[in-house]
């Protein structure tokens, strides 16, 4: 939550002092974060049990093949989805006071509504990671991104984004 809002900051160009925006973005958006944390924990992790599961008795060979391996698949595709909704709940976290239901309905519809747009910046944000992925020195480059820019890199890239969708649709109204 303090990273998440002082990236804001930047994106809003106001002035920001790092360490004491960092703490106060936790002061003022933790309670309302710790919901939207462990509500992910738990869909991550009950992705990962599903997988495994189905994983396990496709080793085994029991029950339909292609029925597990495309219930793998929809596992998938539900934590890429859940995933792009948390990202959008953290940067309504920072940005607007609104109650938890609220927001998770915002969520949905800006992740449905938007789903191609979604997943292309969610992309951008994870270059990084893909340059870790390429080998070779890719992955060095990639991990020195990484260490210099931290997370900070994905925030912003999100954060823009989010906030671009959020005065065009939402303070439109």
């Amino acid at each position: 939550s303090g990273g998440a809002y002082v990236i804001r900051n930047m994106v809003w160009t106001e002035g920001i002092f790092v360490a004491n925006d960092f703490w106060k973005g936790i002061r003022q958006n933790i309670g309302r974060l710790i919901p939207v944390a462990l509500i992910y924990g738990l869909v991550f992790f009950l992705v990962n049990v599903s997988i495994s599961f189905a994983n396990q008795m496709i080793a085994m060979g029991e029950g339909t093949g292609w029925l597990l391996t495309a219930s793998v698949v929809v596992a998938y595709i539900v934590l890429v989805f859940y995933s792009i909704m948390t990202l959008h709940m953290i940067t309504m976290v920072v940005t607007y006071k609104v109650k938890f239901w609220q927001m998770f309905k915002n969520a949905f519809k800006f992740t449905i509504g938007l789903l191609f747009q979604n997943v292309f910046f969610a992309i951008c944000a994870l270059v990084p990671c893909f340059i870790i992925l390429l080998g070779g020195m890719g992955t060095t480059i990639g991990l020195l991104v990484i260490v210099f820019i931290g997370l900070a890199w994905a925030l912003l890239v999100w954060t823009d984004y989010s906030q671009w969708i959020y005065d065009s649709i939402l303070d439109s109204k």
